[in-house]
């Protein structure tokens, strides 16, 4: 998924997927945004993460998931989304031209 560069996302820090029906994770209910941006931290033996980019999932996805108590805390509740159901996330880049009132320059700034 190609985002604007100012588009606002709800970022969640995965730090171990979830094993037992396949590779999923685990998003709180609470925080789920309509962008979502997901970092799968975890690492393979060797130290290198399986998962080493953001990935993206949007509103109407996440909502398609089943929702699970967390066993220590039930009242935190989670969507449970399919790693395969994430999709690799790029920011567009957004050329701004700044000027400087000061020096009368301009800057061609890419972000």
């Amino acid at each position: 998924m190609k985002l604007p560069s100012d588009v606002t996302v709800s970022k969640f820090n995965i730090k171990v997927p979830i094993w037992k029906h396949g590779r999923m994770v685990g998003l709180n209910v609470q925080n789920v945004g309509t962008h979502n941006e997901v970092n799968i931290l975890w690492e393979n033996k060797e130290g290198e993460r399986i998962y080493p980019n953001p990935m993206y999932i949007g509103i109407d996805k996440v909502r398609a998931c089943d929702i699970e108590p967390v066993k220590k805390y039930p009242n935190i509740q989670l969507y449970i989304v399919p790693v395969n159901w994430l999709e690799p996330l790029e920011w567009e880049k957004v050329k701004y031209t700044i000027y400087d009132d000061r020096t009368g320059k301009t800057e061609d700034l890419v972000r």
